[in-house]
């Protein structure tokens, strides 16, 4: 390497020293965005959330999976 511990790939951001996979800001504000619109529909509709705005927030979810692993485990629930 060329002394870079810090990178941008396939929208995660890598740190090598650490060992880890991590969101960027802008990428945890677009999920956020995305659960409080979820959440502020089902609270506005007596709990039905359309079929479209939830198949989008779960495949949201599951595109931050490799960072958040736990994610995937509740999203998965939410298919059930």
């Amino acid at each position: 390497m060329d002394g870079k511990r810090q990178f941008v790939a396939i929208g995660y951001l890598v740190d090598t020293s650490a060992r880890r996979l991590l969101l960027p800001a802008t990428r945890q504000a677009k999920e956020m965005r995305a659960a409080v619109a979820l959440l502020a529909d089902w609270a506005s509709h007596r709990r039905w959330v359309g079929g479209r705005r939830f198949r989008r927030f779960c495949g949201l979810a599951m595109s931050t999976a490799l960072s958040v692993p736990m994610d995937s485990f509740h999203v998965r629930r939410l298919y059930q």
